[in-house]
């Protein structure tokens, strides 16, 4: 039988409808998956967070943490050692992955914020991803559990990909995203959440035994992993049996439910988690404990009673369940629990709110399980940070990192429930996607905030009122102000800390040494009754704080510009004794003996600080010049006073006059006085273009001295009578 052309459907007919349609099937396929929305998340994510990329360090943990931290390094063999068996470079208790972080930036980027911000970034969006991956999990576990998953997955995959922006665009991410020193949260999280999705998969009832084995093994290696990248998690243990209870049903149920082999396996399953947690728990208490010297011991019973520490408790709990719902005012440091009355209104309204709520979860356990579920989560995930050993206790908003994807579980729970009606779901939808957008805005204003110390010291004085803390940020403020040159500002900083507590021995340390820098620039403040301020606040610092090496060399500094070179000695000699080893103050030393005419033992000094620090410049400049011209010429040296003088001149490039000069004269004490003549003409070129007339006479005057073969000799200072 013939086949009849005319009969089959026309080739140019088919195609248009038939590949176009498969196309469009498959682009519409792909923006339904969850990769897709995955990549999209991120994205938004990042996007919205971006800002953080260009911010500073900020004097807020960041200095301790980072680029002060002197156990701060590469990744060498060393620097390993001391993470994992010392416990140093991450502070704040074991967490040796955080410093390992931190090593691995510092390897790459050195102290370029941009390097620890963007480890922040990168693991918030990849956290945004991961909650998405969780919710989607447990909406499909939660729904399968009850026999009714949507025929169109797709209503799971969308609700579970908003109540992840809900979170990851909140403005309570901001602050561990947008400060480098809280990267250890971030991270923390990113291994927790792995753990989470790890084991939700282990107990997926498809699973073979050997997948599930892979599985728990991956979700206990990521549960250690955020342990020793920060100890937050410890009560996380307790979300594992809680998911075996709901939506999982691995526990509870019919009587003797603990009899079955599935019970037995659920409980089994959790002793290595169980071992890891309590091994993370002594290593943290036993740093605690050897620490406790340092101010960090856990608060006494006698201090802080108990019931001061459950209304606490009661308060923290409420704060994380209503803050998400209020994210304005936010702030690096609240102050409620500074000094409070456990009986104030806030306190008995959270004590009953979360006491109501508990009997309300469990009175409607059986309708509503999840509720009952999330509410437990709650309590127990908040429970590290409760502050139970510590008094005054702060609650931060890093805190609400993973309590806060709660939110987000009764959000993907309600849009996705096959009993939510439409009406419902399509204002509740609305609403979400207009509250996001929202979130989203805030967020990134408030990445604006953290952009550098003076944004964000400036905005929590805004924030803080009248609230006496706020002299800790006018003190911090101003010490960034008078790195930055603005030591006028600075100084009204510090008054305004005094102003609040008239003693502040920082404020009263720092205000001196702003006056005296003031002083050193030659600006208006610079008269002798700012410099008998400066002192005022030195002495009463040293009078509470005697011990404060840094206040008796400030003070030994500003006597030398008052005239009172003995007293600047006695100042300085006792910063050496209290610190061996301060450059600074054995340099002021040695510069206020040669003032005394003491010249021998300032050589001395000078020697010394050479030997620890050979490239400090005026050291150099200031001990050839001795040893070059001294009138004594048991003090004189001239071979040593060639190679220093050479070393100041390489060290600025052979562009300073006074270098220059010193170099001239040291060489004309060893009689090269063709060098010196060179020299020296070089030096006064430098001075004259320089605007430098006093020192291009002294320098014409020793000119002409090696122009007639004559060294230069210094008139020292006579030596004072003891």
């Amino acid at each position: 039988m013939s086949f009849d052309q005319s009969d089959a459907p026309s080739a140019s007919k088919r195609v248009p409808r038939v590949f176009p349609s498969v196309a469009t099937g498959c682009l519409v396929d792909f923006v339904r998956s969850p990769i897709f929305l995955s990549g999209v998340i991120a994205a938004v994510t990042l996007l919205t967070f971006a800002r953080v990329l260009n911010a500073d360090f900020v004097m807020w943990d960041d200095d301790w943490c980072i680029y002060n931290n002197p156990n701060l390094g590469g990744l060498s063999f060393r620097n390993l050692y001391l993470l994992f068996a010392d416990a140093i470079v991450s502070s704040g208790g074991y967490t040796p992955l955080n410093g390992l972080r931190w090593c691995f930036t510092y390897q790459f980027c050195k102290l370029n914020p941009f390097g620890y911000h963007l480890g922040n970034w990168l693991f918030h969006g990849a956290n945004a991803v991961l909650v998405f991956l969780v919710l989607q999990k447990l909406l499909v576990l939660g729904l399968s559990g009850q026999g009714r998953i949507p025929v169109d997955r797709w209503r799971i995959t969308v609700s579970a990909a908003l109540a992840a922006l809900l979170w990851s665009l909140h403005p309570l991410r901001v602050a561990p995203v947008a400060w480098a020193a809280a990267g250890g949260y971030d991270q923390m999280l990113l291994f927790l959440l792995i753990s989470l999705l790890c084991y939700l998969l282990a107990n997926e009832t498809a699973k073979t035994a050997t997948s599930r084995r892979l599985y728990l093994s991956f979700s206990l290696a990521s549960f250690v992993a955020s342990m020793l990248s920060q100890p937050f998690g410890l009560s996380f243990i307790v979300v594992f049996f809680v998911l075996d209870i709901y939506p999982l049903r691995r526990l509870g149920g019919s009587r003797g439910w603990w009899r079955t082999a599935t019970a037995r396996r659920a409980i089994l399953e959790k002793i290595p988690f169980v071992a890891a947690i309590l091994v993370v728990l002594f290593v943290n208490l036993s740093i605690l404990a050897h620490s406790a010297r340092g101010g960090h011991r856990p608060v006494l019973l006698a201090e802080f009673g108990l019931f001061e520490r459950l209304m606490q408790a009661m308060y923290v709990w409420a704060y994380y369940a209503w803050r998400p719902w209020y994210p304005v005012n936010l702030s690096p440091v609240y102050t409620t629990f500074v000094q409070f009355n456990p009986l104030s209104l806030p306190f008995v309204a959270s004590g009953l709110a979360v006491t109501g709520a508990t009997i309300a979860l469990v009175l409607v356990r059986r309708r509503w399980p999840l509720a009952l579920a999330l509410g437990i989560c709650h309590l127990v995930l908040l429970f590290p940070v409760l502050g139970l050993t510590e008094y005054p206790h702060h609650h931060v908003d890093r805190y609400s990192l993973i309590v806060s994807i709660s939110w987000s579980v009764l959000l993907a729970a309600f849009l996705a429930s096959p009993k939510t009606r439409s009406f419902s779901r399509s204002i509740v939808l609305a609403f979400s996607i207009v509250a996001i957008a929202a979130l989203g805005l805030l967020s990134f204003r408030q990445t604006k905030v953290w952009n550098n110390s003076v944004t964000l010291f400036k905005y929590m004085i805004r924030t803080l009122g009248d609230d006496p803390y706020r002299n800790d940020i006018h003190w911090r403020l101003g010490i960034v102000l008078v790195r930055q040159g603005n030591t006028e500002q600075a100084i009204k900083h510090f008054q305004r800390t005094l102003e609040i507590i008239p003693n502040h021995p920082i404020a009263q340390y720092q205000l001196g040494a702003a006056l005296q820098l003031h002083v050193n620039r030659g600006t208006e403040l610079a008269s002798q009754g700012k410099l008998d301020e400066a002192v005022k606040y030195f002495n009463a610092v040293l009078a509470a704080k005697p011990d404060w090496p840094e206040t008796h060399y400030n003070l030994g500094c500003v006597y030398y510009l008052q005239g009172k070179i003995d007293l600047a000695v006695e100042q300085c000699t006792e910063a050496l004794r209290l610190k061996p080893d301060y450059l600074s103050a054995r340099i002021m030393l040695a510069r206020t003996l040669v003032e005394l005419g003491k010249i021998q033992p300032a050589v001395e000094h000078y020697y010394r600080i050479l030997q620890s620090e050979p490239n400090q410049v005026s050291v150099l400049k200031n001990l050839a010049w001795i040893l070059a011209a001294a009138e004594d010429v048991k003090l004189r040296n001239p071979v040593d006073a060639v190679k220093f003088a050479e070393r100041a001149c390489e060290l600025t490039n052979y562009k300073q006059p006074g270098m220059l000069d010193t170099l001239a004269v040291a060489y004309a004490a060893v009689g090269r006085f063709a060098e010196a003549v060179e020299t020296a003409e070089k030096a006064l070129e430098f001075a004259l273009s320089a605007g430098e007339k006093d020192s291009a006479d002294e320098i014409q005057k020793r000119l002409q001295l090696y122009k007639a073969g004559q060294p230069y000799r210094w008139p020292s200072p006579k030596a004072s009578s003891d």
